[in-house]
């Protein structure tokens, strides 16, 4: 029989960042907004860093995990591993919003050209030709399909600022510098080249989705061009809602399109009406621990559980009943749901996985440490091990993510740094020396980035933020 430290050396749990998970395809939990997605029910899905989006997208490149769509061609307009690939975007120089959407309309013609030419290689349609003769003309072919090179090989045709095709035999070529009515030449003529690629996967009785996703990556080292340009994408997808079976799915991280969409987006509810907000309710979150727990096949007949054990009676054989000891403290489950949510109630599946590696994690340093070898108890995972793994996490996720992503309100949640968990607007008046409609837009922007929340009328800062800010309990 084994001991507690040589089970915790054998439990794998994966990888919390959906990329570098070789084993999400075993473990992946079909949530009812997933479902929906691979049916087609909506093409925006909105999310907090953490919370799926990227996990979605691995899915649907498995055929097993996609309904069995096999009419369906899952094609990323993104490259998955590596730089992001829209990262010199600015090179274009460029923030006029016309020119930005007809870019995208040549990067998805290519995009979508390049794969159907990969996959039939042989196919003689004369709609998917005559798209092949025109990217062969422009330099747009790209034999092994890459994203990468195509999103170059677009960018030098924009760049020497013309696309060339043939019309009643005679070659004319669009100007993409020039005049507005030119430009509109040239979104003219890529929009028809879409639709001839329409008509080809109609014919065959195909459907093609480009996949956008990581967008929140591409603009670190041009943040001026990120709006600009993910609007022209918003209304490049907008634009062809007219396409029956070629479509356009984007990934976007619930902030980045909270800005997208403020200032005056023509036709926004057309794309809220197909959009929808991932979010986790504590039986999902519950599920998905307990389907990477169940992936340990050797580890699971060790406990004596099967797939007949219920997910509360599974967790109970890794938890303690409590982290906090006491008649009116929770349960462990509900303890980390606490710990994990920010005060938008906004919990991240990769924080739950984070939190439990690094518990399993100072759990195995823990047993190392023991001078004699320790007896089977009923939970292997302790709870002074679960605190210390909630501090080290705060500490890292105040850091890559909040302070990271947080803009100009990084300076002022830095204020908050050993401060009490309970402030009032005066209270915070004070530690950030603003006043009226100033001090009320900062409290206002940090409710929406989950750093405050309202309670009881007070505003508190959640559990999640606390340890990696030295924050402590009581009123300030």
């Amino acid at each position: 029989m084994r001991t507690p430290l040589q089970l915790l050396q054998s439990l794998n749990l994966g990888n919390s960042v959906a990329e570098f998970d070789d084993g999400l395809n075993r473990y992946f939990l079909k949530t009812n907004i997933f479902v929906r997605f691979a049916e087609d029910g909506f093409d925006i899905v909105k999310g907090e860093k953490g919370s799926g989006k990227s996990a979605i997208y691995r899915a649907m490149k498995n055929r097993d995990l996609t309904l069995d769509a096999a009419d369906l061609e899952v094609v990323p307009g993104f490259n998955e591993v590596g730089a992001p690939v829209f990262r010199k975007i600015s090179e274009l120089t460029t923030a006029d919003e016309a020119r930005l959407r007809s870019m995208w309309k040549l990067y998805l013609l290519a995009v979508a050209a390049n794969h159907l030419k990969k996959k039939f290689p042989s196919d003689a349609d004369e709609n998917l030709a005559r798209v092949v003769a025109d990217l062969v003309a422009n330099g747009l072919l790209e034999p092994d399909g890459a994203i990468p090179t195509i999103w170059a090989k677009v960018k030098e045709v924009l760049s020497h600022a013309s696309f060339s095709y043939k019309k009643n035999g005679t070659e004319v070529k669009l100007d993409f510098s020039k005049l507005d009515s030119e430009l509109t030449n040239f979104e003219g003529r890529i929009e028809s080249l879409l639709e001839k690629l329409d008509l080809y996967l109609r014919a065959k009785n195909l459907r093609l989705w480009v996949l956008f996703d990581r967008l929140d990556e591409s603009f670190v080292s041009s943040p001026a061009m990120e709006i600009p340009v993910l609007r022209a994408l918003c209304r490049t997808y907008l634009d062809l809602q007219s396409l029956s079976h070629m479509k356009v799915k984007l990934f976007f991280r619930q902030d980045l399109f909270r800005r997208i969409a403020s200032g005056g987006f023509v036709n926004l509810s057309h794309l809220e009406a197909k959009s929808v907000k991932l979010s986790w309710s504590s039986e999902d979150l519950h599920a998905l621990l307990c389907a990477r727990i169940r992936g340990n096949e050797g580890l699971m007949r060790e406990l004596g559980v099967d797939n007949r054990t219920s997910n509360t009676s599974l967790f109970d054989k890794f938890f303690p009943e409590q982290v906090e000891v006491g008649e009116r403290k929770p349960t462990t489950w509900k303890w980390l749901l606490t710990r994990i949510e920010d005060s938008n109630g906004v919990r991240a599946p990769r924080n739950l996985i984070d939190l439990i590696n690094l518990a399993k994690d100072a759990q195995i340093k823990k047993e190392e440490r023991s001078v004699k070898q320790q007896p089977r108890r009923n939970a292997l995972i302790e709870s002074d091990s679960i605190k210390a793994a909630l501090k080290e996490l705060s500490e890292k996720r105040v850091n890559d993510t909040l302070i990271a992503e947080a803009g100009e309100l990084a300076e002022h949640i830095q204020q908050f740094k050993s401060g009490k968990a309970v402030q009032t607007k005066e209270t915070i008046s004070t530690l950030l020396r603003k006043k009226g409609t100033e001090l009320d837009k900062i409290i206002d922007d940090l409710k929406k980035a989950g750093f405050l929340g309202e309670v009881g009328g007070a505003l508190k800062i959640p559990p999640w933020y606390r340890a990696g800010l030295g924050i402590t309990q009581g009123r300030a």
